[in-house]
């Protein structure tokens, strides 16, 4: 296990609320919105707050301008401590990260935050900065972490299961503005894993 460093984390820990893999999972949060602070703080004028909030309702995490002074905040619900993956933390808080800084034009799209598809997209990025930065990961074996991640994370939320591969060269007709298919998703992450432009199953700008 990587060293605790946090204070909230060992807290957490001592009190028995989570385990050291759980513990584990918490730094893995702490450091992907850790080393995106420059870019919030460039982008939303603030760092991007976190809270891990016990609760028994379905796993979930969102993003809100409900932090300290109504700043950026990431909610990661307790629930999700016990389900994930590591590929799936990575990918669920990237996500919920990308809808606070993912955006071209940050506090000018719908409610001020990145939609759906520019979140998905910056998932894609966010992992493999994380990867290679924090974890050491070569680029190559981070861009496949990150497909594996967002597999097994929208497997979860659309209960089905995903062939990764089979979406990484699936071929897509349409154009949705807000919500597609579960394989659109995993696509458009590895699209931003990659570094290619978002394809074009999603709202492509």
């Amino acid at each position: 296990m990587r060293n605790l460093t946090s204070m909230l984390t060992l807290l957490l820990l001592s009190s028995g609320f989570i385990t050291s893999a759980q513990a584990t999972e918490v730094e893995t949060v702490r450091e992907i919105i850790g080393i995106h602070q420059k870019d919030a703080r460039a982008l939303l004028g603030r760092e991007v707050a976190l809270k891990i909030f016990e609760t028994n309702e379905s796993p979930n995490a969102h993003a809100s301008n409900m932090g300290p002074n109504n700043g950026p905040l990431i909610t990661y619900y307790s629930t999700l401590l016990y389900l994930n993956q590591d590929d799936e933390v990575i990918t669920v808080v990237c996500h919920e990260l990308g809808h606070l800084i993912g955006s071209r034009k940050p506090g000018q799209t719908r409610a001020g935050f990145a939609l759906e598809g520019e979140a998905d997209y910056f998932a894609g990025k966010c992992a493999v900065r994380y990867l290679t930065t924090v974890r050491n990961m070569s680029l190559s074996r981070a861009q496949e972490v990150a497909l594996t991640g967002a597999q097994h994370s929208f497997s979860r939320l659309y209960k089905t299961r995903i062939d990764a591969n089979q979406a990484r060269f699936q071929q897509f007709s349409g154009i949705n503005q807000t919500y597609a298919s579960p394989e659109c998703r995993v696509l458009t992450v590895y699209h931003g894993a990659m570094g290619w432009n978002r394809p074009k199953c999603w709202f492509n700008p």
